[in-house]
């Protein structure tokens, strides 16, 4: 079997998935993107201790990364709609992201102690 992806590996089918424009349930986005990346039956059975399965929880990073670099926007509550930071993400970094990458996007939000 294949390692899991890291999150990062998650930010670009992210963006390709939110890049038709419409606003995605954060909970409708951790699937198609484990698709994108061949996450194999086994891999999505995995869980975290929490109980939650651990491709859906780096999905859910590699969406909390990219709405601290405007790549996202959250127009309520765990819904989000891809910006034209996002779209300049995904055209000048199609074969991957980084945190370093989004790092690099002016006005990105460092997290704090308490959410890392």
């Amino acid at each position: 079997m294949t390692s899991m992806p890291t999150w990062e590996e998650f930010m670009v089918p992210a963006l390709r998935l939110l890049a038709d424009g419409d606003i995605h349930r954060g909970n409708t986005v951790a699937a198609p993107v484990a698709d994108a990346l061949a996450i194999t039956p086994e891999q999505r059975e995995k869980l975290l201790p929490s109980g939650q399965p651990r491709f859906a929880n780096r999905a859910n990073w590699a969406l909390s990364y990219l709405y601290r670099a405007g790549a996202v926007e959250r127009p309520t509550r765990a819904h989000y709609r891809i910006t034209d930071v996002g779209r300049q993400l995904l055209a000048s970094h199609p074969a991957g992201l980084t945190e370093h990458d989004l790092r690099a996007v002016p006005g990105y939000v460092i997290p704090s102690n308490r959410e890392c």
